[in-house]
């Protein structure tokens, strides 16, 4: 059976028609994968941010009730995980305290562990 010239270019046609219909689904799939990745990075960031910030404020806490019964600061974080029972978590965070005074906050950061 031999083709005609018509029959040819709609073969033609039609294969590039459906090329471009799977390569436009695939782009459109891809887009949507790397919409859902990014969203899903930054729920993570934020997570992560607020996690940070309540371990800090747990452990400035801890500092002000020592303040309050005792009429001053701990020296150093070793002093409320002995005295008040303060559990860290060396594992995920890394804690930068800076005893400044007896009687001034100190300064308390909290950072991920690498």
């Amino acid at each position: 059976m031999s083709m005609n010239i018509r029959e040819l270019v709609n073969k033609d046609y039609l294969n590039r028609r459906l090329l471009l219909k799977t390569g436009f689904t695939l782009l459109c799939i891809l887009a949507v994968l790397l919409i859902i990745t990014s969203a899903g990075s930054h729920f993570g960031n934020a997570y992560s941010n607020e996690s940070l910030r309540q371990t800090e404020d747990t452990v400035r806490q801890y500092a002000v009730q020592c303040y309050a019964l005792e009429g001053e600061y701990p020296e150093s974080l070793d002093y409320l995980v002995d005295n008040y029972m303060l559990t860290l978590n060396e594992d995920e965070y890394v804690y930068h305290y800076k005893f400044i005074g007896s009687n001034m906050m100190p300064d308390i950061t909290v950072f991920p562990a690498m």
